[in-house]
């Protein structure tokens, strides 16, 4: 046959006939020669699983190729060991917007003998190098250069395994991106739509299903027969034992008699008959930079995919959310003020009533936040709920040592002195009370005790820190040492030093605070170590760390208008957002009531890797996104504000139409990606803070609530608001 082609751009898809078939290559124009990136010889591709359990694998090149119009068909069979045959028609076109191939699959079960189920694959083999090592991968909220900073059971960290096939549903947005290290050389595979369909997950998941209600599929990367990059359908798992089973190589006996599989399949029925439809876009880019490549590829899908924003009324939200925690502020033991840290959404029953300075807990924070809205409309009592609160730890955690316990359990009445002060979390209290301190001194009220116990907390942290100006992740409550070494969280501090310096003016915590940032500017945004933001995680890499770096470079870029922290928090910006659900599929909900019933996934973010879970974080991030919106002028980050002021507080149930028990409640973490709902059926603490503390910030700043109505002021008035740190915590107010 002649050769048949169509062309996006620089990319050449070209058909051509081999000794047993029809193949496909993708060619780029490289100066006056093309060059073969991508190499498909059997592009048709069957796996089985037996009536006696055998998987069982069949690869075929197609039987003809035709151009038709301004389209490409190619067809042609596989035949199984048991006589069944499996009809493919491939429809490929460019897109609509000329980036890349559009493809189009249809397979038919022509005749099914002894096979009981299947999947199918598309694949484009890699022609620059057969070696994992050679590339950098992006699959969003999961899948980071070679994802070394993931747990080592995680998708991407092992490249010496066969197969990373997992779930579209485990990524922010369903592609999976390839970058040749040395040149650039990208390639982007994606499902076309947002489309999958519903399926009934009242049936235990096993690691070997069939339902021909499936309808996601899988990305990944796979090495027998050539290294190629896959989109699998529908969506069968590979990777680690460990992947699939939290337990494998820690059971004994059992690992012996029931081993783990490294595979968790799902099959479409091998009936006579059924067919498979599904669409893939097959995208490229040429960008040696990963930072760069990772920024316009995301904003890329997310324009492609372009989620709605959902309406919320963040004033209702507001006020109903302090209506549902006013009543549970309260004097739990003698001196001791706070809030419970869970109740379980249908019953309203409270689950946990420990209290933590931050992370979960969140105790210093909402007290900051009653505090603001008490002054904002006059409710005197949340005012004083709040610095009950902050009083109760400012006069009871400190230790001999010099930091404050951030763990305290009301029954029996204690502090936990085996759990480690994590720098994170107690930055979190402190940054909530050095700003509720400068708040009522604008206000004309001095908490002269605050002030002393932030300064004892800012003491220890300049006489503490390394020669390199960072400081160890958590230290033991017991005596001060080291409980993890890691360095990551160095930049958790920075943000309630730039605080404290501006009360008081010593010049030693503005230059702690820089040194801090100078660290992290080199080995958390440059080399992108994003890691060990929530505490109940290892050091790896996750979505809290980039929303801390955000933080704290934010804050020396206000304090110092120096173009390298606007730098640093670009680039944390960038990534951070990259974990945020911009799609959404349905869920089989198991808890009722519950927020997923109303269908839409979109806002929810992935927490970490090793474990898919999803929350609703990205509420914190509305204020920040915008004021960097308002700095650099980028639309992207306007809309990106406006995205997370809406979608992730879609979960709240504000006006009772959810049917928790009360209004201003939402879920916790949960995971989904199997389209099964798991986890979620509580309201934590600190996700009622993520979402009201932006408002309230957006009230003080810019005296809205809304993004919308916010816009309507001048840009010159915005940008003058948006000088959030003049005259912070010594301008008073006149009454």
């Amino acid at each position: 046959m002649d050769k048949v082609s169509i062309k996006s751009n620089q990319h050449i898809l070209i058909f051509a006939e081999h000794k047993n078939g029809i193949g496909y290559v993708i060619k780029r124009k490289e100066s006056d020669e093309l060059v073969t990136l991508y190499n498909t010889v059997e592009p048709l591709y069957v796996c089985i699983r037996t009536f006696a359990g055998r998987i069982e694998n069949f690869c075929a090149p197609y039987k003809s190729a035709k151009k038709i119009g301004q389209n490409i068909v190619a067809s042609g069979q596989v035949y199984t060991s048991s006589g069944s045959v499996y009809a493919f028609t491939d429809t490929f076109s460019v897109r609509e917007d000329g980036n890349g191939f559009h493809m189009s699959r249809h397979v038919v079960v022509v005749d099914s003998k002894d096979d009981q189920a299947f999947f199918t694959r598309i694949s484009f083999g890699l022609a620059q190098s057969g070696d994992p090592r050679a590339y950098n991968f992006f699959g969003p909220g999961a899948w980071y250069q070679q994802n070394q900073l993931a747990p080592e059971h995680f998708m991407g960290h092992d490249l010496d395994l066969d197969y990373h096939w997992y779930m579209e549903t485990r990524f922010a947005l369903p592609f999976l991106a390839m970058q040749h290290i040395s040149d650039g050389n990208t390639i982007i595979i994606s499902r076309a739509k947002a489309d999958i369909g519903y399926y009934d997950g009242s049936q235990p998941s096993r690691l070997s299903s069939s339902n021909r209600e499936f309808s996601a599929g899988s990305l990944g990367i796979s090495r027998p027969g050539g290294l190629s990059i896959d989109y699998v359908y529908p969506s069968t798992e590979a990777g680690s034992q460990r992947m699939f089973d939290r337990y494998a190589g820690k059971h004994g006996l059992w690992d012996v008699l029931f081993p783990a599989k490294k595979f968790s399949y799902r099959f479409h029925p091998a009936e006579t008959g059924f067919s498979q439809n599904y669409d893939i876009n097959i995208s490229f880019a040429k960008e040696t930079d990963y930072k760069i490549l990772m920024k316009e590829t995301w904003r890329y899908f997310v324009d492609l995919f372009a989620p709605k924003l959902a309406e919320v009324n963040n004033r209702d939200l507001l006020d109903e959310t302090i209506k549902f925690l006013d009543p549970f502020c309260r004097n739990w033991v003698e001196n001791e003020w706070g809030f419970p840290s869970a109740w379980h959404l249908a019953t309203g029953e409270i689950n946990d009533i420990m209290h933590q300075f931050g992370f979960v807990g969140q105790q210093p924070g909402l007290a900051n936040m009653f505090i603001r809205y008490g002054i904002r409309y006059n409710r005197p009592d949340l005012i004083q709920k709040g610095k009950n609160v902050i009083d109760f730890w400012v006069n009871e955690s400190m230790m001999d040592w010099g930091l404050p316990n951030i763990w305290y359990e009301t029954d029996p009445p204690h502090f936990r002195m085996d759990h480690p002060i994590f720098i994170r979390m107690l930055c979190d209290g402190m940054e909530n009370i050095i700003d509720a301190y400068a708040f009522l001194r604008q206000h004309n009220e001095e908490m002269d005790h605050w002030l002393d116990f932030c300064k004892s907390v800012g003491n220890w942290l300049v006489e503490n820190a390394n020669q390199d100006g960072s400081w160890y992740r958590a230290y033991n409550a017991t005596d001060s040492s080291v409980y993890n070494n890691a360095k990551s969280n160095t930049i958790s501090a920075v943000r309630f030093l730039v605080q404290l310096y501006l009360v008081t003016g010593e010049e030693k915590y503005k230059k702690t605070a820089v040194r801090a940032g100078e660290w992290s500017y080199e080995h958390i945004y440059k080399s992108m170590e994003y890691i060990g933001g929530t505490c109940d995680n290892e050091s790896i890499l996750d979505r809290e760390a980039g929303i801390y770096a955000f933080f704290g470079f934010l804050s020396l870029y206000d304090l110092t208008s120096d173009p390298k922290w606007l730098e640093a928090t670009i680039g944390a910006a960038d990534y951070t957002e990259t974990w945020t659900m911009m799609w959404s599929y349905p869920v089989y909900v198991t808890m009722h009531p519950h927020s997923y019933e109303k269908g839409d996934l979109s806002g929810q973010s992935f927490i970490a890797t090793g474990h898919s879970a999803i929350d609703l974080y990205m509420a914190a991030c509305s204020y920040i996104y915008y004021r960097l919106y308002l700095i650099t002028g980028d639309e992207h980050y306007l809309y990106f504000a406006k995205f997370c002021h809406k979608n992730p507080r879609q979960f709240t149930d504000i006006d009772g139409s959810i049917g928790y028990k009360y209004r201003g409640m939402t879920h916790e973490a949960s995971t989904c990606f199997d389209q099964v709902q798991n986890r979620g059926n509580s309201c934590v603490l600190f996700c009622t803070y993520i979402q009201i503390e932006p408002i309230i910030r957006f009230l003080d700043t810019f005296g809205m609530h809304e993004i919308e109505d916010i816009e309507k002021l001048s840009l010159d008035e915005r940008k003058k608001m948006n000088q959030i740190y003049q005259g912070y915590g010594t301008a008073v107010k006149k009454h």
